[in-house]
């Protein structure tokens, strides 16, 4: 009997062996496990990222205001372009005796009611053959333009003056008279002719024709 036993005994023994050794032959994937394991470990930054994380901060905020000083600087200075339609608004606001429109008779009148926003370093020339009519003080990003209203051939014309160095003459066809380039441009019924006389920028607007308006332009006297 003990004989059987001790056979069958090992003969289990045998059995176990064999099936763990089946077992150690069977590949495992362990990656599932590896990654879940990794997920819940927190990282932590290295040194070197800590260290310029605070550095990127202080970059981005320069940028910033070098964007914004750069586009101030671009609105402050530099020639700006008056459109005909910014004119015509012009022109019509002084029709309209809106936007602090001053009534006048004489272009000396109209220059001292402007000198404390021209600070003296602009000059009215003084148009012929027109009666003045109104003034007023415009800007077109933040370059300041004196108007008059003046009434010419029984038309209401608007005679606009600048710094030349503040006002830009448009990319527009252009007549040449005395030695002066006239850049003739138009909106709606009203024409518009502008130049640069005596190193100011001067325009010319209203329902006149072209060469009406030139021939003022040429005979403005400063």
């Amino acid at each position: 009997m003990s004989n059987e036993s001790e056979n069958e005994s090992q003969r289990l023994d045998e059995s176990v062996s064999h099936r763990l050794s089946k077992l150690r032959s069977v590949p495992v994937d362990t990656s599932r496990l590896d990654a879940a394991i990794r997920r819940r470990i927190p990282r932590r930054e290295s040194i070197v990222l800590r260290l310029f994380r605070p550095l990127n901060a202080v970059a981005a905020s320069l940028l910033i205001v070098g964007i914004i000083a750069a586009v101030l600087l671009s609105s402050s200075s530099g020639q700006v372009l008056a459109s005909p339609a910014q004119m015509a608004q012009v022109h019509q606001d002084l029709i309209a005796n809106r936007d602090s429109v001053m009534h006048v008779r004489s272009i000396d009148e109209a220059a001292n009611m402007l000198a404390a926003s021209m600070n003296g370093s602009m000059q009215l020339p003084a148009p012929p053959d027109s009666q003045v009519m109104a003034c007023c003080m415009k800007s077109i990003r933040d370059k300041k333009i004196a108007c008059v209203l003046l009434e010419t051939d029984s038309k209401l014309v608007t005679m606009s003056v600048a710094k030349g160095s503040d006002m830009r003459l448009p990319n527009a066809p252009h007549i040449d008279r005395d030695g002066t380039k006239f850049f003739v441009q138009s909106y709606g019924a009203l024409n518009m002719v502008s130049a640069n006389r005596q190193g100011h920028w001067v325009c010319l607007m209203g329902e006149l024709p072209t060469e009406r308006l030139i021939d003022l332009g040429a005979h403005l006297q400063f």
